[in-house]
């Protein structure tokens, strides 16, 4: 079988996408492999996206309503026709041999994997560098396999897509793809994430944007990890469960969002009483903080110098406040009572 034997159908969603939305489609234009179709979804956007998408070769469909990626997603996959399904957004540039890596490797015996993001970024801004960096270190520090999806890239075949139901169309923006994957993970399915499947990711964060994406992250992620801890706990003795179906790496990233708040109380309480003790115990536990994150400033260091690796330490205490503020916001919601979401079952045939 060689790699034209393998039809893989793009499915890219739109929305608002005009500073980016040329570049993205530019490159599929420029694939060395063509691909066999093209599908573009517009969600109702208000920009110039509808017009830059009519000037390409694709299928173009328009959503009656604003509907979120889940659907926009699973009404593009409906549409295609090919063995593979190829999950872009709209902000990623694919190099010119991503197909014929991406056949190569599915003939390799994958049916399910996700790409990785190129360490360069065009932008300079510390945050859009900070929040890059921190997503190539998270996916490099889970290894070979995975239990998440990330649709910046992610390849599935169409028969498992179609046997899994899709994206829980429930969750709208942001955490569909984790989900999806945790229920992949639930039922056995091996994601793994090849290093050599790359892409250049087009993403600038404002102040604001970052804020607002962390507040989101917050919220939606740590809703996903409490249905995934109870729902193990409730299936811990069905035969297909492979495990903790929510990946549980890196390490440091549950300790900063738990320690964090405790850090922040500590140094209220030594600020106003002046205890020493307390001063002892802050430093203490600031101690620890710095050296569990240690390896992720290590990283940053490595890929953008020492200097941003500094600036780092104070963006990241910023941005597990936020975060933890996504969470609280979380629970507020909930009631205080974690309650397991029912997500869509696979089909009994697959």
């Amino acid at each position: 079988m060689d790699s034209g034997d393998i039809n893989i159908s793009i499915v890219v969603p739109v929305f608002n996408s005009e500073k980016t939305l040329k570049e993205c489609l530019d490159a599929l234009v420029a694939l060395d492999e063509k691909p066999h179709e093209i599908i573009l979804v517009n969600d109702c956007s208000t920009d110039n996206s509808v017009s830059i998408c009519r000037n390409y070769d694709a299928q173009f469909i328009e959503m009656d309503q604003k509907s979120g990626a889940a659907k926009v997603r699973n009404v593009g996959a409906a549409k295609a026709t090919g063995e593979l399904l190829l999950f872009i957004d709209s902000d990623i540039v694919l190099p010119p041999d991503t197909l014929q890596k991406i056949t190569e490797y599915y003939q390799a015996g994958h049916e399910v994997f996700i790409g990785m993001f190129l360490f360069q970024l065009r932008y300079k801004s510390v945050l859009s560098n900070y929040k890059h960096l921190y997503l190539c270190h998270n996916y490099l520090s889970q290894g070979s396999q995975t239990s998440t999806l990330d649709t910046s890239l992610t390849v599935i075949t169409k028969k498992l897509f179609d046997g899994f139901k899709g994206f829980d169309e429930r969750l709208g923006y942001m955490s569909e793809d984790a989900e999806f994957g945790n229920r992949l993970t639930r039922a056995g399915v091996v994601i793994t994430q090849p290093k050599h499947i790359c892409m250049e990711h087009l993403k600038e964060y404002s102040f604001l944007g970052f804020v607002r994406s962390e507040l989101l992250r917050g919220e939606k992620f740590s809703r996903l990890f409490v249905n995934s801890f109870f729902k193990d706990k409730k299936d811990k003795t069905k035969k297909n469960l492979s495990g903790k179906s929510y990946y549980l790496k890196p390490f440091y990233i549950y300790f900063d969002v738990a320690f964090m708040p405790f850090i922040l109380m500590m140094a209220l309480i030594a600020l106003l009483t002046q205890l020493s003790f307390a001063v002892t115990l802050f430093f203490l536990m600031l101690t620890l903080f710095v050296v569990i994150n240690f390896p992720f400033w290590s990283f940053l260091a490595k890929h953008r110098g020492l200097f941003f690796s500094l600036k780092a330490v104070f963006v990241t205490i910023f941005d597990v406040i936020i975060f933890d503020v996504g969470i609280g916001i979380t629970f507020v919601k909930m009631g205080f009572k974690p309650r397991v979401l029912s997500f869509p079952q696979k089909r009994e045939s697959i």
